[in-house]
């Protein structure tokens, strides 16, 4: 009971850390997103020539690095992963990837079955698709023997 309750109230702690560095993260983003689009829309001194680019190469790969990152969903995918209550599994890490619109998710089980109930819980979820188990393993060495997974998923 009391190892459970310490393990939820990780999680806990973890997702609001998680969550305030999101919002960092996307702060900084927009403040990427407003420097780039000033540079853009910023009246040119003389008139391009037909081979000039009018954005470089480097500047348009971190435009739209910066368009797919703040169009990841994340309160409706933070908010799905909170609402999957399972307490025989404990959700240790969301990783984003969002050049690929996929989420990394590291955690572990009290068992099999548990994994594979809430494998199928992540598969029911709408906004996920693809929802495949990378790998897991049983930590034979911990008194419990929980196994440690990695669930790679896509969002829509």
């Amino acid at each position: 009971q009391l190892g459970a309750g310490l393990m939820l109230l990780g999680v806990i702690f973890f997702i609001v850390v998680y969550s305030f560095l999101l919002k960092e993260q996307r702060d900084q983003l927009n403040s990427d997103q407003l420097a780039v689009t000033k540079q853009i829309l910023m009246p040119m001194q003389k008139e391009p020539k037909a081979s000039e680019p009018v954005m470089s190469i480097a500047q348009t790969q971190l435009l739209t690095s910066v368009i797919a990152q703040l169009n990841v969903p994340w309160s409706e995918l933070l908010t799905a992963l909170e609402a999957m209550k399972n307490p025989n599994v404990a959700l240790l890490s969301v990783l984003p990837n969002p050049q690929k619109q996929q989420l990394e998710l590291i955690g572990e089980a009290r068992n099999i079955p548990a994994l594979l109930s809430y494998l199928g819980a992540l598969e029911d979820l709408t906004m996920l698709d693809h929802v495949t188990l990378q790998k897991h393993t049983v930590n034979e060495s911990h008194p419990y023997q929980p196994v440690e997974f990695v669930i790679v998923a896509r969002w829509r």
